[in-house]
């Protein structure tokens, strides 16, 4: 499981519920937690490559992973404790042209629009199979939370073709005629 991580609480959340769901005899195997943070304001995923437990200080965040840019994550040493130093999971960091790579990876293969925070995630899983921190899974899951117009300033960064059309002309520009 991939996800862009602030604070902490959520991931934590979610750790605690894979165990939960374990001790009640759901499940014999459990999900690991792949958690995303940009390099750009990576309190969490510094302090794991340390195999620290307490988030790492850092200053002014620099990143357009905004929703994600918590410099002093309330939840996060409960989040490094619960991962176990890797055995329940991870935390990596991503760059900010990871993250623009993957909301358009997403947005032309996949047809899906987030904002750079989500797309965060699939740059986490991209960033841990490049430096083998993870293997190939079986099976992948992204959260992919925020719609790319929650953050519009993608159309700042990116030149992007508009096309205009009325409703009557709509299926011939589709069709590209």
């Amino acid at each position: 499981l991939f996800r862009s991580v602030s604070s902490g609480g959520n991931a934590a959340g979610l750790l605690k519920a894979f165990h939960e769901w374990s001790e009640a005899g759901l499940s014999e195997t459990l999900p690991s937690l792949l958690c995303v943070q940009s390099t750009g304001c990576a309190p969490l995923a510094s302090a794991f490559e340390r195999s620290e437990l307490k988030p790492v200080e850092i200053g002014e965040p620099n990143t357009i992973a905004h929703a994600i840019s918590n410099p002093h994550p309330p939840s996060g040493a409960r989040l490094l404790r619960e991962l176990g130093n890797g055995e329940r999971g991870w935390v990596v960091g991503v760059t900010d042209r990871e993250i623009e790579a993957a909301q358009s990876l997403l947005a032309e293969e996949e047809g899906l629009f987030v904002q750079p925070d989500a797309a965060a995630s699939l740059a986490g899983l991209m960033s841990a199979l490049r430096r083998s921190v993870i293997g190939t899974p079986r099976r992948a899951v992204l959260i992919l939370t925020g719609h790319g117009l929650k953050d519009p300033s993608v159309f700042d960064r990116l030149e992007i073709s508009v096309q205009t059309s009325s409703a009557v002309d709509l299926e011939r520009k589709l069709s590209g005629e």
